[in-house]
């Protein structure tokens, strides 16, 4: 987990009136130079200084590739990734060659599916510009604002609901030894007692998939290996959103962090930042973000977490999901994995856009104590060399995590009865993974 951070900066476009009517977008899609992508791409570097942050605004909120293509096309840019964001999700997919509006929709419903929801609105992306851009863009058909403006004054937040909470102090872990001597599953240990504002489950499943990087006229021509974790969390049996302290002031954080201890990185690891995609079922109201600064892990570590800055806007019980998928290392099959949960101060002005949090949530480091109690947990423990591809569960008060064999199925304590219920409150469990 990072625990200091160094902030950057991304110019941000703002399309101020872009395609109002049908016969604007027509116009649009005229300037085009084609419907296609015509060039492999991967995921830009947000602190180039020639990349740009292209999105809908005013009445259009959403729109089509095809349309971002077009506006991009005016400011001498490439679309590199496209946004989606709403109240189902966040996320954010790479462009291939050959690329359609029809492709991108199912490879970005496939991506969504993974983290449980629904594929949210197209509102924007990523672009690379061949040179700086001015201050201000006017044509026939729209008018684009550029500044190093960092805000996003559509980002309003929400008042959180009023939540009926559990005790803080009730007894969260009376059942833990009777699912054991039951099930045989993991006993408690006070060291795993994670505190109540803390997630309560945790799931990380990795696998291998190929996945298509050249089309041409809709069909594959070209694919490449890529590496998938997904990982969950659930606020409950005794745990609680609503017991997240000083929310505007504190943000939560969780996530992998994957090791290569042979070679301090020469060989790289299993999961890297490379063509890298996410999506997840946090609502945009929290203000979800890709934790992609790293410049404090050492040379031998890799972090995948992912931010969430308001965490009173999400709903405890519900499963959260972050989905991740980027190009996978030839040289590592596995890699040993930890996974953390950690409270990280808001340092971010009101409304910075989601592209800077990672590099503002946490900012200070040790510059303000954490009186609540413990800032980080840690979740599953890299000493105990479990790796990745593969599937792992971690409860708050559990012994040791769970680990599944690939492609296998376990049963488990339902999260949400657990550890209150029954030990017979249980059900199966299924990993997909896969280590080839």
């Amino acid at each position: 987990m990072q625990t200091s951070k160094k902030f950057t900066a991304i110019t941000a476009i703002t399309a101020v009136a872009l395609l109002a009517g049908v016969g604007d977008a027509k116009a649009f899609e005229q300037s085009a130079p084609s419907n296609t992508i015509s060039a492999p791409f991967e995921a830009p570097d947000i602190t180039d200084e020639n990349v740009y942050s292209l999105s809908f605004s005013g009445d259009k909120e959403s729109g089509s590739l095809e349309e971002l293509m077009a506006a991009a096309s005016l400011v001498d840019s490439d679309i590199k990734t496209v946004v989606y964001e709403g109240d189902g999700g966040v996320g954010q997919l790479v462009l291939i060659e050959g690329d359609t509006s029809t492709t991108v929709l199912e490879r970005a419903d496939e991506l969504f599916a993974s983290a449980k929801t629904d594929t949210p609105p197209l509102t924007g992306g990523l672009v690379v510009a061949s040179h700086p851009l001015p201050a201000e863009v006017a044509t026939d058909t729209s008018t684009f604002s550029i500044s190093q403006d960092s805000t996003d004054p559509s980002a309003a937040r929400q008042a959180p609901a009023a939540a009926a909470l559990p005790a803080p102090d009730g007894p969260r872990y009376v059942n833990w030894d009777g699912y054991k001597a039951i099930k045989g599953w993991p006993g408690y240990n006070s060291v795993n007692e994670w505190e109540g504002f803390y997630p309560f489950s945790y799931r990380g499943e990795g696998f291998n998939l190929n996945r298509c990087v050249q089309l041409v006229n809709g069909t594959c021509q070209r694919t490449t290996p890529r590496a998938n974790l997904v990982q969950s969390i659930v606020w409950t049996g005794g745990s609680h959103v609503a017991y997240w302290p000083d929310e505007p002031n504190w943000g939560f954080e969780f996530g992998a962090s994957v090791y290569n201890y042979a070679a301090c990185g020469v060989a790289g690891f299993w999961l890297n930042p490379a063509y890298a995609e996410w999506a997840t079922n946090v609502p945009v109201a929290a203000q979800p973000y890709q934790d992609t600064n790293r410049l404090f892990d050492d040379c031998s570590s890799m972090s995948h977490e992912m931010g969430i800055r308001y965490p009173h806007q999400l709903i405890a019980g519900a499963e959260y999901v972050y989905s991740l998928s980027t190009e996978r290392n030839p040289s590592r099959s596995s890699s040993v994995f930890s996974a953390a949960f950690q409270a990280v101060h808001n340092d971010c002005l009101p409304g910075t856009i989601r592209e800077r949090l990672t590099d503002c949530m946490g900012l200070s480091g040790d510059s303000y104590a954490f009186p609540y109690g413990d800032q980080s947990e840690t979740v599953v423990n890299s000493s105990r060399n479990l790796t990745l591809p593969g599937c792992t569960r971690m409860y708050s008060g559990w012994a040791r995590p769970l680990r599944f064999a690939n492609g296998g199925a376990m049963e488990v304590p339902t999260p949400m009865t657990a550890p209150f219920g029954s030990p017979s409150a249980s059900s199966w469990d299924t990993c997909f993974s896969n280590d080839w």
